[in-house]
């Protein structure tokens, strides 16, 4: 613990923070190792690195943090530099920054957990987190049937899952909430990295069909298609 008038710096290390660390160290690498082929051409690429690692240190300040004063002070210490990431690159580092945005996400579900024993013997406030929670879920899920995006299909989908996460937390399930935000997390990325390969493999499938309508596969029956390749082949 570090002391200092008026407030203290207290710092905890427990599963919770574990499982933050684990899935904060698996982002930032995956971060690194998709941007490092183009970093060094990139004009701000000292100031890109310069607030991606500013937002670790405040992800990993607020995972281990011991009280509400070094939860806020790693939660500024994340947002911050999260927001000039935003400003300088709007128009780059697409995949960098929805890999961000899911690490700020899981930090909403921090924010619960780390002040659950302010509120978890409160039945109102835990039925207020829990119907706002299902809210955000469903709200989010119809977003995410809607965007034209890739990329911000998975982030609704997302922050979706965040909601979800808020009912865990408000019921008292806090190791479900800490698997499922792992498990969101991976996932989501996952999907990020190979969004750009189904959405031209989308794109191809599409004109492919375009290009079959008129023809004998869409007119005849599939049973006959099937008979006649039979035929063909014998």
């Amino acid at each position: 613990m570090i002391t200092s008038a008026p407030f203290h710096i207290d710092f905890i290390f427990d599963k919770i923070a574990a499982a933050y660390m684990f899935v904060g160290v698996f982002l930032m690498l995956v971060i690194a190792i998709y941007s490092r082929p183009y970093w060094h051409k990139e004009k701000g690429y000292k100031r890109f690195i310069n607030n991606i690692f500013c937002i670790y240190i405040g992800y990993n300040l607020a995972a281990i943090s011991g009280n509400v004063v070094t939860l806020a002070v790693g939660l500024l210490f994340t947002s911050i530099p999260a927001v000039l990431l935003i400003l300088f690159y709007q128009n780059r580092y697409l995949l960098v920054k929805s890999i961000v945005g899911i690490l700020l996400l899981n930090v909403g579900v921090l924010l619960l957990l780390r002040t659950s024993h302010l509120w978890e013997q409160r039945l109102f406030e835990r039925i207020l987190i829990g119907l706002s929670g299902m809210l955000v879920a469903i709200i989010a899920n119809w977003f995410a049937r809607i965007q034209s995006s890739a990329n911000r299909q998975i982030m609704y989908a997302s922050t979706a899952q965040m909601g979800l996460m808020f009912v865990e937390v408000a019921a008292g399930w806090h190791v479900m909430a800490l698997f499922h935000l792992t498990g969101n997390s991976f996932l989501r990325t996952y999907q990020l990295l190979i969004s750009p390969s189904t959405v031209a493999y989308r794109s191809r499938e599409r004109s492919y069909n375009a290009t079959q309508k008129g023809s004998a596969k869409g007119i005849l029956p599939k049973k006959l298609l099937n008979s006649i390749f039979i035929l063909t082949i014998k």
